[in-house]
């Protein structure tokens, strides 16, 4: 069982995540879609889970990473991101 499918949460924090060798993942982490020439590996920054273009449309700031520039992150790590600073 994949950990970080689906319900994968980190909150965005000062320091950047570790991320997931490519070679450790042959299928996206959200939903599963296997890698290929035409679909291709992304890294969330904020949590370093490797996913699929689908599952990393998303983009914001992530304070470990660049506290000015917005950074592609995954869709749940998106959402999360959101939800908090639509509550601040």
């Amino acid at each position: 069982m994949n950990p970080l499918k689906g319900g994968h949460k980190k909150l965005p924090s000062e320091t950047a995540p570790v991320w997931i060798p490519d070679e450790a993942a042959s299928r996206c982490m959200r939903c599963d879609a296997e890698f290929s020439l035409l679909v291709r590996k992304h890294h969330c920054r904020n949590c370093g889970a490797v996913v699929c273009k689908s599952c990393s449309g998303g983009t914001a700031i992530v304070p470990g990473v660049d506290k000015q520039k917005e950074v592609r992150v995954c869709n749940v790590c998106k959402k999360i991101i959101q939800q908090i600073r639509n509550k601040n």
